[in-house]
């Protein structure tokens, strides 16, 4: 018995829909390639920030905010004298008013509540959105210590050299 093959095109049409040319391919793999490259390349310089994130306990006194934040024993090591903290009120909402900057000024070295004081220097009372925090004799936010910046290539770099041990 004869098989019988199905074919609703000709020689032709299957030769030109079933092979793909060649500079089509070549082509694609260059563009695939530069795609990889410019983010490879553009890892080296985008940065993320390594943060510790505490609760805190904002005063208004001498015109000015004084932070006290407990920082939990886990990132406490971290921690060091003249490091940038973003200091978010809870009053506030932060995409509304924005954040408050600051710098860690004093660190405690004593235990409170599972967690250790650090004392922080607000650095003025205009939130990154240019709006006025009024102030109120005391109020809670959430703060935010930057402990370093790397690179984003490190965030895939450093899981290989742990796998190969080095």
């Amino acid at each position: 018995m004869p098989i019988i093959i199905n074919t609703y095109h000709s020689a032709e049409t299957n030769e030109i829909v079933g092979k793909i040319p060649p500079w089509i391919l070549r082509r694609g793999n260059t563009v695939i390639f530069m795609t990889f490259a410019v983010l490879l390349v553009m890892s080296f310089f985008i940065t993320y920030q390594d943060k510790v994130p505490a609760t805190a306990t904002m005063y208004y006194a001498d015109n000015k905010f004084k932070v006290t934040a407990l920082i939990p024993s886990k990132g406490f090591g971290k921690i060091e004298i003249g490091q940038k903290v973003i200091i978010k009120p809870d009053c506030y909402p932060e995409t509304e008013f924005g954040h408050l900057t600051g710098t860690v000024c004093g660190i405690g070295t004593h235990l409170q509540d599972d967690a250790y004081p650090i004392d922080i220097d607000v650095c003025g009372t205009t939130t990154n959105y240019g709006k006025p925090i009024k102030p109120i004799a005391e109020m809670t936010a959430g703060i935010e210590v930057i402990v370093a910046m790397h690179p984003l290539i490190s965030k895939f770099i450093n899981p290989l050299k742990q796998m190969t041990g080095e």
